[in-house]
């Protein structure tokens, strides 16, 4: 029934956020809510980055969770809740957000 079920086609994307820490992070470190990330880095991504974003980070030994942005700056980036697992630099940051096209058209007969 497309009336509760819309017709939708195209492709789901992530948005382009594939970086790495520039430092330790964690539950252990003196700001538990902080995740260092290079300058260069930082600029790289910068157009992509918003407050209130999902962000997964990624441990060496592939634990990971899902962080919220509260802020960033040019070689940090502060995220709503401390982190629960520690992360050595080099431990991947990459974006959790997926866009997907939506049919505008609305119920169909």
């Amino acid at each position: 029934d497309t009336a509760h079920n819309p017709i939708v086609s195209g492709v789901a994307t992530r948005t382009a956020i594939d970086t790495t820490m520039n430092g330790a992070a964690g539950p252990d470190e003196s700001d538990p809510r902080n995740v260092p990330i290079l300058a260069a880095n930082m600029t790289a991504i910068a157009s992509l980055m918003k407050v209130g974003m999902l962000l997964t980070l990624t441990s060496a030994s592939k634990e990971s969770e899902i962080v919220e942005v509260v802020k960033y700056d040019a070689s940090s980036i502060g995220v709503r809740d401390p982190l629960r697992v520690p992360y050595a630099s080099g431990a991947l940051i990459q974006s959790a957000e997926v866009t997907a096209p939506a049919d505008t058209a609305g119920p169909r007969p």
